[in-house]
């Protein structure tokens, strides 16, 4: 049906809106008219007209404290809102013929005219379907004025331009949610122009979002001061069209000033290509920094490419970027694209680029590679790069590599050239490979490699073909501590000496070295293996420490393969859960003390000669208390020997010998070779000076323990000559005296190793013979027949004994 064009007729406060349909809205009375002449004859008010115009496209409707601007066409726009008139009007415009209306006023062509600010708190901006692109923008640089301002975008791919200086009122807010308004929408994006500063203050916070990307050019800002600020981009995983980077900060600023959080996160495109980075901030001055106060944090996450693409990093901080605090926490995740054949980092810090916290914020960079074969780092630092907390603060960092074979290069965290420090809190550094790639991998070819902290203990812990491996190709590879802190090492295994520039610094401080698995062995002096985490003298010589721990009561079995010296002295701790053995090698201390704890249950084994540790004369080896010396005897000069150039402490160790450990009569074992002149500390539980051990080793023999034995201050077991051997005999008779036949003696304990017996003759008389002297026996009879009071007696035997009767208190008087 052809109709001829309505008309919307404003009379007094009545309003005739015409339309094709036939249909209208509103909240005031509407009536329909085919023309002009129609409305002036129904109405017969000729001299009323106010005024004639076609539906805008734009509706402006103003209270007197908002503003908000609809857009009722649904086209392909490109519009503005800019501040004019010194900031204290505002006007909205468009590019083309697009039609405006102010509070039902005449339609204009092209801008609504300004707008008066006076009295506004909030202006709002509803677009509709299409693919429209709005500028934001102020007309004369440095003006105060803008009012909370909300856009909303609509269906259809929008894109927000933000242009010069943009002053918020203090405590107004910024919404540029263009995610939420209808869609999906994969190509909503956020531009701040080159120098386009948003400037809000007091409470006033602040919300990007886009579908695609958020982009922040060169020299442009975004400001908070109280209020947070939250920017996030294709977090919906949309948009397949073209490889983008979700959250792009080049040379550019987004910081709160006061106690305002800022959480930035943003994915990278998905399309074929490469650097589909979630998080890229690079270029002079380019910076994401939040407030300081308590639970005020810096949150950053970005995630590269979910499909085949290159260089698809999770966060990327290039040169002269940074992530920062002003005092709060610092959190940064990354995660390295999904599908890249290669070059897919979870967290990349470049050249001077950097993430700090300030104050005692605390600091946390965790890190995961990507999936693809090759090169997929979950943490990486190169050239010149730092993560650090500037004051007390603590540093975590956590790294997981991505997949990959053999020689993948996925590492957990890679440092090179580059530091991880904290200004005095924590540092712990904790990389994860899988068995073909390493944990933390520290390598420089000349720059200074770096974990250290200003004084706060330092962990370093790893996973991987080697948990954490330190490679110098000239530079300097490091890890240290302040203020003489602990530094803790622990991996199944691990390389401290790739090269001629490493080391491990605690000062004066401990050092700990552990694997990473329950019950894993190690093997001091000796390589890593399958089994074992290897510690060599080599490895051993990059240590300095006051104190080096290695192991702890959940480790396995330790041995000494090989000898192992230091320079300097340094007391020297070995604590394992199992036993600790002293194989082919020894521990020279150069003056320092030390202590050997095998596990509850478990010994200390020495070798059949040698040296085993070395203290000094002014230093002690100990055995801990409650704790197992295992000595091994197969003949009078084949036998272990715990020697010790230095004093020796045994107090409350537990003497031990090894299965198949045979006794000969005469002979003299000195277990402990202790040098020089000064006594042995303690002695072993249960054996104090001079003890007689019966029986020894099972031998029939006694032993005596001297702790001043061999030349004067040795532990020496002398195994007595063979004992003089005596008898016990007597009767055994009936109450009254009659002699009582069969009766069974049995004669226990004392050296005999098991019971011996003697039957009384028809007379009443027993003899039991050989039995050595010095012990104590229980001698016992029974007969069928007969009860005896007592039925035992309790011998000492020095010397024969006869008349060990017993009598019979029931029975026949008859001989038996």
């Amino acid at each position: 049906m052809n109709r001829r064009p309505r008309f919307v007729i404003f009379v007094f406060g009545l309003i005739a809106l015409a339309t094709t349909t036939g249909t209208a809205t509103g909240d005031r009375q509407f009536s329909y008219f085919d023309s002009v002449q129609q409305f002036l004859n129904k109405t017969n008010q000729t001299s009323s007209i106010s005024r004639i115009w076609t539906t805008p496209d734009y509706v402006v409707t103003t209270t007197p404290t908002s503003i908000t601007v609809t857009d009722l066409s649904g086209n392909n726009d490109t519009t503005s809102i800019t501040q004019t008139n010194a900031g204290t009007d505002i006007k909205f415009t468009d590019s083309g013929t697009r039609t405006f209306s102010v509070n039902g006023g005449p339609v204009i062509t092209g801008h609504s005219g300004d707008i008066s600010l006076s009295g506004i708190t909030s202006v709002t901006f509803n677009g509709a379907n299409g693919h429209d692109t709005l500028t934001i923008a102020s007309a004369v640089t440095g003006i105060i004025g803008m009012p909370s301002l909300t856009v909303n975008g609509g269906a259809g791919n929008d894109g927000v331009l933000v242009k010069g200086d943009v002053t918020f009122v203090s405590g107004a807010g910024l919404d540029l949610d263009i995610v939420d308004d209808g869609g999906p929408d994969p190509d909503d994006f956020i531009t701040f122009e080159s120098g386009a500063a948003v400037l809000l203050s007091g409470t006033g916070s602040a919300v990007i979002k886009a579908t695609k990307y958020v982009q922040m050019d060169a020299n442009s800002r975004l400001r908070t001061v109280d209020g947070d600020l939250t920017i996030e981009a294709a977090l919906s995983d949309l948009n397949v069209t073209a490889p983008f980077i979700g959250v792009q900060l080049s040379s550019a600023v987004v910081e709160a000033t006061g106690s305002g959080k800022v959480t930035v996160k943003g994915h990278g495109g998905r399309a074929v290509g490469s650097s589909n980075i979630g998080i890229q901030i690079s270029g002079t001055g380019a910076k994401i920094s939040g407030g300081k106060g308590p639970g005020v944090k810096t949150e950053v996450v970005g995630k590269g490419s979910l499909d085949v693409a290159n260089a698809s990093h999770g966060v990327f901080v290039g040169d002269l970027g940074s992530i920062a605090s002003s005092g709060g926490d610092v959190l940064v995740t990354g995660t390295g694209g999904a599908g890249g054949p290669t070059g897919n980092f979870g967290v990349f810090v470049f050249g001077t680029g950097i993430i700090t916290s300030g104050g005692v914020g605390a600091l946390t960079v965790n890190g995961n590679g990507g999936s693809g074969p090759h090169t997929n780092y979950g943490v990486t630092l190169q050239l010149g790069a730092a993560i650090k907390s500037d004051g007390g603060g603590a540093v975590d960092v956590t790294g997981n590599g991505g997949s990959g074979g053999p020689g993948s290069l996925s590492v957990g965290v890679l440092l090179a050239e580059s530091t991880i420090t904290s200004g005095g809190g924590p540092v712990n550094v904790t990389g994860i490979g899988n068995t073909n790639n390493d944990g933390v991998l520290m390598s420089g070819s000349s720059g200074a490699t770096l974990i250290s902290s200003g004084g706060g203990p330092v962990k370093v812990e790893g996973t991987g073909a080697f948990g954490i491996l330190l490679n110098s190709g000239g530079g300097p590879v490091k890890i240290g501590s302040g203020n003489n802190a602990t530094i803790t090492l622990i991996a199944d295994k691990m390389l401290l000496n790739n090269g001629f520039n490493t080391s491990v610094d605690a000062g004066t401080g401990p050092v700990i070295i552990r694997p990473l698995t329950n019950g894993r062995a190690i093997d001091l002096g000796g390589a890593d293996s399958a089994t074992s985490l290897g510690l060599t003298d080599a490895e051993f010589d990059r240590v300095t420490a006051g104190t080096i721990n290695v192991g702890n009561a959940l480790t396995g079995a330790i041995g000494v393969s090989s000898n192992i010296t230091r320079s300097t002295p340094t007391v020297i701790n070995i604590k394992a859960g199992s036993a600790i053995g002293i194989n082919t090698g020894s521990i020279d201390s150069a003056g320092g003390n030390v202590t050997a704890t095998p596990g509850v249950g478990t010994s200390l084994f020495v070798s059949f000669g040698g040296v085993d540790f070395t203290t000094g004369a002014a230093s002690t080896f100990k055995l801990a208390s409650g704790r197992g010396l295992r000595e091994f005897i197969s003949s009078p000069t084949a036998y272990t020997q715990l020697n010790v150039a230095g004093r020796v402490d045994i107090t409350g160790a537990i003497l031990d010998f090894g299965s198949g450990s045979t006794a000969t009569a005469d002979a003299a074992y000195t277990i402990i070779n202790n040098d020089g002149v000064d006594a042995i500390i303690g002695e072993f539980t249960g054996l104090p000076d001079e003890f007689v051990i019966t029986n020894f080793l099972g031998s029939g023999l006694n032993a005596k323990i001297d702790y001043q034995g061999g030349d004067g201050n040795d532990c020496e077991i002398k195994v007595l000559a063979n004992a003089a051997t005596y008898s016990i005999s007597g009767r055994v008779l009936s109450i009254n005296g009659r002699a009582i036949r069969n009766g069974r003696v049995t004669v226990t304990g004392g050296m005999l190793s098991a019971p011996r017996t003697a039957i009384s003759d028809k007379n009443g008389f027993y003899t039991v013979s050989g039995l050595a002297s010095a012990g104590t026996y229980t001698v016992s009879v029974a007969q069928r027949r007969f009860s005896f009071v007592p039925p035992t007696r309790v011998i000492t035997l020095n010397d024969n004994v006869a008349a060990a009767d017993f009598v019979g208190s029931t029975g026949t008087n008859r001989e038996q």
